[in-house]
């Protein structure tokens, strides 16, 4: 049996764009149009749409290579019943998946994006990202939040924790960004940033800048 290509397209965006498994994309299909179709069928049509991508892995390797700003993470996935890892580089417009059985340093160069990029790549501070020299290395937000979320939960309960101030200016710093994008303006204003930080120092250690406490 042969499927035309609004079939093929619409049972590739199933399976890889709305992330159902083989058999749940088949069973839509069958649901949907009528039409039987069997978990290979999606795997030989996806695998011959991936064939005819051309050089759009490359292109999006390259666009995430040269951009200021990337994030890269990996995590554990099963392969025919074995652990490997998916690897992940993206910025807010491109993002680059690549399944391999390693974690370290031999994927990271097979996907070849982390060891050519010099902008800043933002991450867990997995030790193997770090071995990389020419990119500036931030620490992912989210995990630097729960960093501090830890050393609050071990401070004495009812005293102040410096870590709880600097979440809070943190999240109060990306509320900042989030808003200048929102409003396509700068990334933010000239002492925003400084005046975040103030604040909350004042509203922590209100008797170190002479105002009354509260």
């Amino acid at each position: 049996m042969q499927y035309g290509p609004r079939i093929a397209a619409v049972t590739v965006y199933l399976y890889t764009g709305q992330f159902l498994s083989k058999k749940r994309t088949a069973v839509a299909l069958s649901e949907l149009f009528g039409i039987p179709l069997s978990s290979g069928t999606v795997t030989a049509l996806t695998a011959r749409a991936a064939g005819r991508l051309g050089g759009f892995l490359e292109q999006v390797r390259q666009r995430i290579t040269a951009s200021d700003v990337a994030g890269f993470d990996e995590t554990g996935f099963r392969v025919a019943g074995r652990l490997a890892w998916v690897h992940c580089a993206r910025t807010g417009k491109y993002t680059l998946l690549m399944v391999h059985p390693r974690r370290g340093r031999q994927a990271i160069d097979a996907m070849d994006v982390l060891p050519r990029f010099a902008g800043v790549a933002v991450h867990d501070a997995w030790a193997p990202y770090d071995t990389y020299p020419a990119p500036d290395h931030q620490l992912c937000c989210a995990h630097a939040l729960r960093e501090l979320q830890a050393v609050t939960d071990a401070a004495p309960k009812g005293q102040w924790c410096w870590a709880t101030q600097a979440a809070e200016a943190l999240t109060a710093m990306q509320d900042l960004v989030r808003e200048a994008i929102c409003r396509r303006t700068v990334a933010y204003r000239p002492g925003s940033l400084s005046e975040v930080l103030t604040g909350h120092y004042r509203r922590a250690h209100p008797e170190a800048l002479g105002l009354p406490s509260r």
